[in-house]
């Protein structure tokens, strides 16, 4: 069990006298340690920075998707209205094309749904 310790001991001073026969000053390893440090820092820099802005709610998906859908009063742009035309051309009657055009309008100007509060009041009995 002794020699055991004995020989690794000997082995790491082995190792310790070929670094300071190579590297006499210890720049070498100065350099490593630092190249270290600073790339650890930096990945939890990145890290965190991520993880900042999901939790702030930059990164919301759910935000992001709300930015593609148009705004209540937003008028539809040209290129949406034509994706729409290109799907139902030669589809649906004319009938049809009036619905669906009713209820883009409906949803684009928001007169589908009424405007809540959002405040919950509670009367005491």
């Amino acid at each position: 069990m002794i020699g055991n310790y004995l020989s690794i001991i000997l082995a790491t001073s082995a190792k310790s006298e070929m670094l300071a026969q190579r590297d006499p000053h210890g720049f070498i390893m100065t350099l490593t340690a630092v190249a270290v440090v600073f790339g650890a820092l930096l990945l939890l820099y990145i890290v965190f920075g991520i993880l900042g802005k999901f939790n702030s709610g930059k990164l919301n998906p759910k935000k992001m998707m709300a930015k593609a859908t148009p705004k209540s009063g937003q008028k539809m742009n040209e290129e949406t209205a034509a994706a729409i035309a290109m799907a139902l051309k030669d589809e649906l009657s004319g009938e049809v094309y009036a619905a669906i055009g009713m209820a883009l309008n409906e949803y684009v100007e928001s007169t589908v749904h009424d405007q809540e509060s959002y405040i919950i009041t509670i009367k005491r009995k």
